[in-house]
């Protein structure tokens, strides 16, 4: 196992790996043509509705991938050992970490928008940045309005004291952007058609957030949030956040050295999910979710 690390017992890159299968899976069938559809009539006639197939598959991929990308911040990475194993228990953790993410993913597609727009088009352009960064934002928490959203991380990025401030007092950077490029191309290298190349990645993932350029991308993120609070598609976040909550739970659960502290509920509710309401069909076809196993034995006796 290496670092960076998702959690305690499990390496960012499995979990990205792991995450990716199951939400794949999820919408192997039917799902994308319908969440496609609905963006079609939101769109209303402004955008070809045969492109939105690739690009509504490319929102959902894209949000996994990105989804815990800013826990591999060294500021984070710190708290854990080679083996992924934190080592003074107690005082791991990834605070804020979804907003680090929705901020470097924000970068990234900001940063090939123009190609984005010479392929689709204005219309479809703010869906394919805001729907992604909304879903990242929110896959830690309850299902939120984008008004919410806007209020949310208004408040966080403002505070002149407290957990954000002092972990941009240590440094907001990747101690490997390179590596961490790579892993991420590795799963996918074409983004909504543009093709994206290591060094392009890496060159943003290098990119060290101080205080003032860490406030500045995230009231732009406010501001889009709010003009897209708005639009008619801006609810369609929550379609594309179902598989990335899901796939992240669903592998969590699996893979990572179970929290003593966490409480039985969960523990069962994720099980039932995963095993039960999903089907044992999920677990078999992404290579056999381990948790799963002794229901399915449980099932055939």
């Amino acid at each position: 196992m290496n670092k960076p690390c998702a959690f305690s017992g499990q390496s960012l890159i499995s979990h990205i790996e792991g995450s990716l299968r199951i939400a794949r899976m999820l919408i192997s069938e039917g799902y994308v043509d319908t969440v496609s559809l609905r963006l079609a009539k939101t769109l209303r006639g402004k955008v070809d509705p045969g492109v939105l197939g690739d690009v509504v598959r490319d929102m959902i991929e894209i949000s996994v991938i990105f989804h815990d990308i800013g826990k591999a911040l060294k500021v984070f990475q710190d708290s854990y050992n080679d083996n992924c194993l934190c080592i003074r228990e107690g005082r791991c953790g990834f605070p804020y970490h979804e907003i680090f993410s929705a901020i470097y993913l924000y970068m990234f597609l900001v940063g090939l928008s123009k190609d984005f727009s010479r392929l689709y088009g204005d219309a479809l352009l703010e869906p394919m940045l805001m729907i992604p960064v909304a879903s990242v934002i929110n896959h830690m928490h309850a299902l939120r309005s984008y008004r919410e959203l806007k209020s949310e991380i208004n408040s966080i990025v403002t505070r002149k004291t407290g957990d954000i401030a002092r972990l941009i007092e240590r440094g907001i950077y990747f101690e490997d952007p390179e590596g961490l490029a790579r892993e991420i191309l590795r799963f996918k290298d074409l983004y909504y058609g543009v093709k994206v190349n290591e060094d392009t990645l890496a060159s943003l993932l290098g990119t060290r957030l101080d205080s003032t350029g860490m406030l500045s991308t995230a009231e732009q993120i406010v501001k889009e949030m709010g003009n897209a609070s708005t639009q008619p598609w801006s609810k369609l976040y929550l379609l594309v956040l179902v598989p990335l909550s899901i796939g992240d739970s669903c592998d969590s659960a699996d893979k990572r050295v179970s929290d003593p502290g966490e409480f039985g509920g969960r523990k069962a509710y994720i099980r039932e999910l995963c095993c039960n309401s999903l089907g044992y069909y999920l677990g078999s076809s992404v290579g056999g979710l381990e948790m799963c196993k002794d229901m399915s034995r449980t099932m055939g006796d």
